[in-house]
This record gives C-alpha cells, sequence and structure tokens, in this order.
C-alpha cells in the first residue's frame, strides 16, 4: 500500500507540473502580455501629464516642469527600467536568458507605448514626430521611428540568445562582441542626447544645471529649443555596429555547437 501511495502521489504531482508548466512559446506570451500591459500603465500617466501641461497638444519647444514634477519623473523612469529587470530576471534561468528576456520585454514595451498614445491622443502624427525619450541623465529626444528601430533590434537580439540557449547552442558574447554592442549602443546614446548636451556645453551650463529650478535665464535656454535635423548618419551606424555584434555572436554559437 505505501508503494501503490507513493507512485500515486509521484503521478499527481508529474499530472500537476505537466498542467502548470510553462513552456516557451508561453513564456513569450506572458512576457508580451506583461510589456503591453505596463506600457499601457506608461502611456496612461503620459495622458495625464500632457492633459496638464500640453492640453493645446504637445511639441516643442517644451514647457517648463516643476522640479518636484521633473524628480517625480525621473523616478518613473528608473523604476520602470526596474520593473522591467525584475520580470527578465524572474522569467530567465541564467544570466543570458534574463538579458534576452529583458530586451524583448524593454523593446515590446517601448513600442506598445507608443500603440498605446496613438490610440488615445493620436499621437504620433507620424514616425518622425519628435518626442522625448528619457530623462536619465540628461534629456533625450528623437523622432518616434528611432526608438522604435532601437527596440525591435532589441527584440531580435533578445529572441535569438533565447531561441539559441532553448536549442543547447553555447550562448555567451566575446569580448570584442561586448565591445562592439557598448560603442554601438554609446553612439545611439550620444545621438539622443546631442542636442541637450549641446545646450549644456555652448551655455558653459555644465556647473549651474542645479539652477534651472530657479533660475529663468537658464530655464529660458531650454524652453526655447525647438529640434530641427536628427543625425540619421550617427544613429544608423551605432544600429549597423549592434547588428554586427549580434551576428557575429549568432555565427560563433552556431559554428560552436556544430564542433
Amino acid at each position: 500500500m505505501k508503494h501503490a501511495s507513493i507512485s500515486v502521489a509521484d503521478a499527481t504531482r508529474k499530472i500537476l507540473f505537466k498542467m502548470f508548466s510553462i513552456s516557451k512559446y508561453e513564456k513569450y506570451i506572458f512576457i508580451l502580455i506583461f510589456a503591453a500591459g505596463f506600457a499601457l500603465i506608461e502611456s496612461t500617466v503620459v495622458v495625464y501629464l500632457r492633459e496638464i501641461y500640453f492640453p493645446e497638444g504637445f511639441n516643442f519647444p517644451l514647457k517648463f516642469f516643476k522640479p518636484s514634477i521633473y524628480i517625480i519623473e525621473i523616478i518613473r523612469e528608473f523604476a520602470t527600467i526596474l520593473v522591467i529587470a525584475t520580470v527578465a530576471h524572474l522569467s530567465g534561468i541564467n544570466f543570458y536568458s534574463r538579458l534576452g528576456y529583458f530586451l524583448i520585454s524593454f523593446g515590446v514595451w517601448d513600442i506598445f507605448y507608443y500603440i498605446w498614445l496613438k490610440l488615445f491622443l493620436n499621437w504620433p502624427q507620424d514616425l518622425l514626430t519628435w518626442d522625448v525619450l528619457f530623462l536619465i541623465p540628461i534629456t533625450w529626444i528623437g523622432p518616434v521611428l528611432a526608438p522604435i528601430l532601437c527596440s525591435i533590434l532589441m527584440i531580435a537580439i533578445g529572441v535569438f540568445i533565447i531561441e539559441l540557449q532553448n536549442r543547447n547552442y553555447p550562448v555567451k558574447f566575446k569580448i570584442f562582441e561586448w565591445i562592439l554592442l557598448l560603442v554601438g549602443s554609446f553612439t545611439i546614446f550620444v545621438t539622443f542626447i546631442y542636442d541637450y548636451a549641446s545646450l549644456i556645453i555652448k551655455n558653459d551650463l555644465l556647473t549651474r544645471l542645479y539652477e534651472i529650478r530657479y533660475n529663468s535665464e537658464i530655464q529660458e535656454i531650454f524652453l526655447n529649443f525647438i529640434p530641427s535635423r536628427f543625425n540619421w548618419e550617427f544613429f544608423i551606424l551605432g544600429l549597423i555596429i549592434l547588428i554586427l555584434a549580434t551576428v557575429s555572436f549568432i555565427f560563433n554559437s552556431l559554428k560552436h555547437k556544430q564542433d
């Protein structure tokens, strides 16, 4: 009777495990649901902010946010990264799978963020509409198409990492591939912050930014700024470097599996 009860218990455990286990494709679905849902939350916050600060419609030049609101926005952005990183950590089983799920989650979140804004506000007007992308460490700006292209590439890299690992290929970026990833990412980062960094440097504000909360002259420098041209050449260069790193990573993974 004891062996029979153990067998029944083992069988029940196996059945329950099979019922509640999540396949790799189901995990993709849950990641997609999370990212799209989280983007919905983020976009509703932006809807409220634009109703308060840009009731006539969002556009450059920007309006001045109270320092307290600006700090809250920075905290919100940091929390966004933290939440996505936490979900990726729980979804993966090692560093590379967690990196893959982070890239997928972030990319899907960013794309759906603009999808929801389009549905709620009929904004952006087109993919070349300028937007404020990020505030850490300084303001990032660029046409909506730019972050969407980055998100598509992030999703692709993340899927390659997960799928190669699921198929038991060795998944590990070589040192020169990490260097390419860092160089490509930094190139794109510079492209996004270039305009506001130039304002800071040209007006010798690097050590005076803390004054922006009360210095109207410094506020005017930023409030009068209207972006005119995005450096697509530099941005595309960054994308190409990232793609080269990804292709090298995929090739090396496939090659080592064959050896």
